[in-house]
C-alpha cells in the first residue's frame, strides 16, 4: 500500500493538474484580471464552500468584494463557447474510449422567481412534476476511464421567444429562436462529432426516443443508439399472419419464458442491476435489415413493470451490448447529481443568457478536471501490487475534491477579513430587502409573476403524468400506418386490423383509410401524418402535417378519393422539398457557436 508521503505527493500533483487547466482556458480571457479570477472561481467550485455563487466564492478567493467574480459571469470579454471547446479537448486527451457511450439528458434548476433566464412553470426531472425551473439539456461522455460532461444548452420555452422585453432584459442574442429540446441535443450531437471525439453509441431518454426524426438523423449520421420509448411507441414486426404494426408495451405479451434472459446493465449502489430482458427484430421499410430491434427489459420482482428501447446498430450486435449502453444511460444522471453537489453546477444566482452559460461552462469543467485527476490515480493505483492488500473502494469524484482542498488549498482567512464580510453581506441584504418591499408596496404585480403565484396556490394542479402531456388534440399516439415495402407495394398495417390489409387503390383500400381519422404515411419520398378535418364550409377534406426543426409543415391532399399511394408520394415529396428549402436552424437562423 501507498505511504502517507506517495499520496501527498499525488495530491499535490493535482493541484498542478489544475494549473494545467487554467493554462488551456487561459487564452480565451483578453485581460488580467478576468484571466486570474477564473481561476480563483475554478478553485472556488472545487472548495469546502457552502453555497457556490459570487459571493462566497470571492470572499473564498480572498477578494474584498465580489464585483470581480460577478463582472466575470455578466460582463468581462470571453467567449463561454470557445472554454466549452477546451473543454471538449480536454476530455478527448485524457478520457477518450472508442467504446464510449455519448448520452442526452435534461435537468431542472429550480428557481423562485420569474427574471431568471428561460424559468417558467414546467416539467422538472429533478423533482417529477412541475415547478418554476429552468431546464438545461446536457450531452455527457461515458467512457472506461470515467464520465462528463461535454456540451450543454439552455431551453428556451415558447412564452420565452415570444416575449421580447423578456429576452432583451435577460440578455438573450438574437439569432436564438424557437428549439425544442430534441433540436438541442442534436446540435450537441453535431457539434461531439465535429470536435472528433470517439463514440460508440449514443443513449437517452423516452422524451428523445420518441422522436422519430431524430432516430433517423442518427442513422442518417451512422451513429448506433439506443434510445427508450413511451410504451405507446408503435412499431412493425413480422408475425404468422403477415407483417403487423403494434405499440411496444403488447409485443412483450408475443414473448415467450424462453426469451427473457437476465442480465446485469451494471453496479448500483447495492450490487449488480439485474434485469430480465428480451431483444425482438422489427422492420425497416418492410424489410428485416437486421439492424434495428426492440429491446425490452422486466423487472426480476414485479413482471408487469417493462421498460422498452429501440435500437439501431451494426449487424450482429449482442443482446449484452445492448444492455451495456442501455445501463451506461445512468452515468448522465450521476454526473449531474455529482456535479450539483460537489462543484455547484446548481449553485448560480444569475439572471442574464451569458452568465448561466459562463458558470455553467466552468462547473463543467471543474467535474471534468475531478474526473481525469481520478482517472489518473485509478490507473497508478492498479499498478501498485500493495494496492488490494487494504479493503478500500476506489476514489470517487467527492473523495478528490475533498483531499484537494484539505491538502493543496488549505484556508484559514484573519479574523478581520471574516468581520469584515459579514458587515458587507448585511449592508446588501438590508438595502436588497428596502428595494423588495418597495417594489411590492407600489408597483403592479408584473403577469408573469401573478401566473408564478397562481400556480403555487394550493388549489393549483402542479404535476401532470407524462401520458397525459403526451395526448395532443388529435388524440393518443397512431398506430396506423401506409408504408412503403422493399417489393414495391404498400401496406396498410393497424393495430386493430385482423385480416389481410387490402390492395392499394382498390375501393377497400380508401374505405379503410376513410375508416381512420388519421394515419401515417412512410414512402419513398418522406413521411408525414395525415389527418381528416371539418372545414366551416362544409365537408371532410385530408390535410399532411410534418414537423421538423421545431416547424410545423402542412399539405393539402385532398377528398377520400385522393388516398392513394402515388398521390400521397406526391404530397410527401412536396413536404421534402420546403423542408429542403429552409435552413437547417434553430429558429431562423443557424445556431450560433457560443
Amino acid at each position: 500500500m501507498k505511504s502517507e508521503k506517495n499520496v501527498l505527493i499525488e495530491v499535490e500533483g493535482w493541484g498542478r493538474g489544475l494549473g494545467d487547466v487554467h493554462r488551456r482556458i487561459a487564452r480565451q480571457f483578453e485581460r488580467a484580471e478576468p484571466r486570474q479570477h477564473a481561476l480563483a472561481y475554478l478553485k472556488g467550485l472545487l472548495g469546502p464552500i457552502e453555497r457556490k455563487n459570487g459571493w462566497q466564492i470571492a470572499e473564498w478567493a480572498g477578494d474584498l468584494t465580489p464585483d470581480g467574480i460577478q463582472r466575470l459571469l455578466s460582463k468581462a470579454k470571453w467567449d463561454a463557447d470557445l472554454v466549452r471547446d477546451d473543454l471538449q479537448c480536454y476530455v478527448k486527451e485524457h478520457l477518450a474510449d472508442p467504446r464510449a457511450v455519448l448520452i442526452v439528458d435534461e435537468t431542472g434548476f429550480l428557481k423562485q422567481g420569474c427574471k431568471s433566464v428561460g424559468v417558467q412553470s414546467q416539467y422538472c426531472g429533478r423533482t417529477g412534476r412541475v415547478e418554476n425551473c429552468q431546464v438545461g439539456v446536457f450531452a455527457a461522455y461515458a467512457s472506461s476511464r470515467g464520465s462528463t460532461f461535454l456540451d450543454r444548452e439552455l431551453y428556451l420555452p415558447q412564452s420565452w421567444v415570444q416575449d421580447h422585453k423578456r429576452r432583451r432584459e435577460a440578455g438573450v442574442p438574437d439569432s436564438i429562436g424557437k428549439a425544442s429540446k430534441r433540436d438541442l441535443a442534436r446540435h450537441m450531437i453535431k457539434r461531439v462529432l465535429a470536435a472528433g471525439i470517439p463514440f460508440a453509441w449514443v443513449a437517452a431518454d423516452a422524451l428523445y426516443g420518441d422522436d422519430a426524426d431524430l432516430r433517423l438523423w442518427l442513422e442518417d449520421q451512422h451513429l448506433p443508439h439506443v434510445l427508450a420509448v413511451h410504451a405507446d411507441e408503435p412499431v412493425t414486426i413480422r408475425t404468422e399472419q403477415g407483417m403487423r404494426l403494434i405499440a411496444v408495451k403488447d409485443c412483450a405479451q408475443l414473448l415467450a419464458e424462453q426469451n427473457w434472459q437476465a442480465v446485469s446493465m451494471g453496479e448500483g449502489t447495492k450490487g449488480p442491476r439485474v434485469f430480465d430482458w428480451a431483444c425482438l427484430p422489427i422492420l425497416r421499410g418492410g424489410v428485416q435489415d437486421h439492424q434495428h430491434w426492440l429491446l425490452i427489459r422486466r423487472s426480476v420482482t414485479d413482471r408487469t413493470e417493462h421498460t422498452f428501447y429501440l435500437v439501431y446498430g451494426p449487424p450482429g450486435t449482442t443482446l449484452q451490448e445492448m444492455v451495456r449502453v442501455a445501463g451506461a444511460r445512468w452515468k448522465i444522471e450521476e454526473v449531474l447529481e455529482a456535479a450539483k453537489g460537489e462543484v455547484g453546477l446548481d449553485h448560480y444566482e444569475v439572471r442574464l443568457w451569458t452568465s448561466w452559460y459562463r458558470h455553467i461552462t466552468l462547473a463543467m469543467f471543474a467535474h471534468a478536471y475531478l474526473t481525469v485527476m481520478r482517472a489518473q490515480s485509478f490507473s497508478a493505483n492498479s499498478t501498485d501490487s500493495k494496492e488490494g492488500a487494504e479493503d478500500l473502494l476506489p476514489l470517487t469524484v467527492a473523495e478528490v475534491r475533498r483531499l484537494l482542498w484539505q491538502i493543496v488549498w488549505p484556508h484559514a482567512p484573519p479574523l478581520w477579513f471574516v468581520l469584515a464580510w459579514s458587515r458587507w453581506r448585511r449592508r446588501h441584504q438590508a438595502r436588497a430587502k428596502r428595494i423588495h418591499t418597495k417594489c411590492r408596496c407600489y408597483l403592479p404585480r408584473s403577469h408573469a409573476t401573478a401566473q408564478v403565484e397562481r400556480e403555487r396556490s394550493p388549489n393549483h394542479e402542479r404535476s401532470k403524468s407524462r401520458s397525459e402531456k403526451r395526448t395532443g388534440k388529435f388524440g393518443p399516439r397512431l398506430l396506423t400506418m401506409v408504408q412503403y415495402s422493399a417489393n414495391d407495394q404498400y401496406v396498410l398495417l393497424s393495430q386493430t386490423a385482423e385480416k389481410q390489409p387490402p390492395q392499394p387503390d382498390s375501393p377497400e383500400w380508401k374505405a379503410s383509410l376513410e375508416s381512420f381519422p388519421s394515419f401515417h404515411f412512410s414512402g419513398k419520398n418522406g413521411h408525414f401524418t395525415a389527418r381528416r378535418e371539418k372545414r366551416h364550409r362544409g365537408g371532410e377534406y385530408w390535410y399532411a402535417y410534418r414537423r421538423h426543426q421545431g416547424k410545423q409543415y402542412s399539405q393539402y391532399i385532398g377528398t377520400a378519393a385522393a388516398l392513394t399511394p402515388a398521390h400521397l408520394e406526391q404530397v410527401a415529396a412536396a413536404l421534402q422539398t420546403r423542408m429542403a428549402a429552409t435552413p437547417d436552424s434553430i429558429g431562423k437562423e443557424e445556431l450560433p457557436a457560443r
